[in-house]
């Protein structure tokens, strides 16, 4: 009975327990200190940040690559770009500049991480502000033209925003942008304000959110299918879809922000585990994993990475074999259910690093076990003749 069961969870539509994980430090530069992931490829590629320092003590971070186990983290690209997305084919989308005002998103790929595109933003405004200091105020002007780009399917299609050329000093105005090589920068949210693309599936899908009359709206397809609201909540903003096209984000609700799963007919709250009132949910993959972070309202920039399972809580920490770990952010979730985040050994200040966090078994070995129990369930089954036989004699 017990191995039919198991064999019936292994199933379509239903996914493996996986209770455990198994932490692979990526590292950081030899000169610096710290890193951060940010980009997870199906085929377990991941692009991040690490520091360097100077000989002078100055510290910069430089965008790298991984591109598997065995190897060393590898600069990607120069100092200004920021990964955010990772392809199967290496293929990183993120933003060049150091501020929001000037970040154009660039499309990197290549062993050395040579420019593929720049994307530039649908236009740009001005408009003019006061600062003060203690002898005198200046009339200062700002120019905002930016279109960082948030992530990139297989398919080599990039998702972000950009800025038009009708905002203010009152109202910021930007787009939510999709752009392939062939048709450039497409605006995907016109008559709206304040839209942005978060990410793209396979099926080139996209999810993202848009500023209404009252409040942002998740939406998924198109910027007119918006999701809504958790009941008494003022806003919805969705970070990641699946090929099925569930939709996971952040949303309030109760005086407090917690994550949430549109499963394609409702919006349904991902609340954290008991340490903490406050939850995003970053990412989500096929087999319906959850991933994201938690924190006190208090205190947000202290946070720990969590994992929904079915909807319950766990906090990614907890399920570590190989160390001590604090895990203190999960941004992305493979079909393999690897994890892509950062956090830092349970020991006192330690320094920062990008981890890759894969489950413990593996799905390979789950598939093996799976067979392996189907042939001890198979020769279970079968009546054994040679006993009969002899039984006969």
């Amino acid at each position: 009975m017990t191995i039919v069961l198991l064999i019936g969870l292994a199933g379509p539509g239903h996914a493996l327990a996986v209770s455990d994980y198994r932490v692979i430090d990526l590292g950081v530069f030899p000169t610096g200190n710290q890193s951060w992931a940010y980009g997870l490829s199906e085929n377990g590629k991941v692009a991040g940040l690490a520091e360097k320092i100077g000989t002078s003590g100055s510290i910069h971070a430089f965008p790298f690559r991984w591109d598997g186990a065995g190897a060393n983290i590898y600069q990607y690209g120069a100092q200004d770009f920021r990964p955010a997305g990772i392809n199967d084919a290496g293929t990183v989308a993120g933003r060049i500049g150091y501020s929001w005002q000037d970040g154009y998103g660039q499309v990197r790929s290549g062993p050395d991480g040579n420019v593929v595109a720049q994307i530039s933003p649908f236009g740009q405004y001005q408009y003019w502000y006061w600062t003060c200091d203690s002898t005198d105020c200046h009339h200062n002007q700002y120019v905002a033209h930016y279109s960082p780009a948030l992530n990139i399917n297989n398919n080599g299609k990039v998702v972000g925003y950009a800025t038009t050329g009708t905002g203010s000093e009152f109202a910021e105005d930007y787009h939510g942008y999709v752009w392939d090589p062939v048709s450039g920068i497409q605006d995907v949210t016109p008559g709206v304000n304040r839209g942005r693309v978060a990410d793209i599936n396979d099926r080139d899908i996209i999810a993202g959110t848009v500023g209404t009359a009252t409040g942002d709206r998740a939406f998924v397809g198109s910027a007119d299918n918006l999701l809504g609201t958790l009941p008494g909540g003022s806003y919805s903003r969705a970070n990641a879809l699946n090929d099925a096209g569930q939709v996971v984000g952040e949303a309030n609700s109760g005086g407090f922000r917690l994550g949430f799963l549109w499963d394609g007919h409702n919006m349904v709250g991902l609340t954290p585990t008991d340490a903490f009132d406050s939850a995003a949910a970053h990412d989500i993959n096929a087999a319906g994993l959850i991933v994201g972070n938690a924190w006190q309202a208090h205190e947000p920039w202290v946070t720990s990475a969590m994992l929904w399972e079915n909807g319950v809580a766990h906090e990614l920490k907890d399920l570590v074999v190989n160390g001590d770990w604090l895990v203190h952010a999960a941004l992305r979730v493979n079909d393999q259910g690897w994890i892509a985040g950062w956090g830092a050994v349970d020991n006192g200040d330690q320094p920062t690093h990008a981890l890759l966090l894969v489950p413990v078994p593996e799905p390979e070995t789950w598939a093996m076990l799976l067979a392996g129990l189907g042939l001890i369930g198979l020769r279970l089954s079968r009546p054994n003749h040679r006993h009969a036989q002899t039984l006969n004699h």
